[in-house]
């Protein structure tokens, strides 16, 4: 598992800090961005310090080379939200021939009903899993 989170700095010559999406909601505060890698059980394996300015999706690649070159796995389910887990974090992901889960927008839900590929009515009762080129939806 992998996420990020954001820590605004007091003072003013504190490396990394820069102005950026503020998770904090502290107006006028330079922040660092902080990523968590842990293994399947939730035990911290990685914590990286980036710039206060870096989008989340930006973080992954260098987390996706730690996991293989550090670590040495060889199979992984990379779960990230939608922020982080954009089309090149999965083309990098298929690329090693990993797995993910991330949750997927409004417009490809949208898309999906509009195709006929899920309705409304599979998600009454309960979990339901659908298959479209290649891809699992749960």
């Amino acid at each position: 598992m992998y996420d990020v989170t954001s820590s605004f700095v007091e003072g003013e010559k504190i490396a990394l800090t820069e102005f950026g999406y503020n998770r904090d909601c502290k107006k006028g505060k330079k922040q660092i961005v902080i990523g968590l890698l842990t293994d399947r059980e939730g035990d911290p394996l990685s914590i990286e310090v980036f710039e206060g300015n870096t989008n989340d999706f930006l973080t992954v690649k260098n987390q996706l080379k730690k996991m293989k070159s550090e670590f040495k796995v060889k199979n992984v389910v990379f779960v990230g939200d939608r922020g982080m887990t954009k089309s090149a974090q999965i083309k990098d992901i298929k690329k090693r021939e990993w797995n993910y889960i991330t949750a997927v927008t409004k417009p490809q839900i949208e898309k999906m009903i509009a195709d006929n590929t899920i309705q409304y009515g599979l998600f009454d009762e309960k979990i339901i899993e659908v298959e479209c080129d290649g891809i699992r939806y749960i």
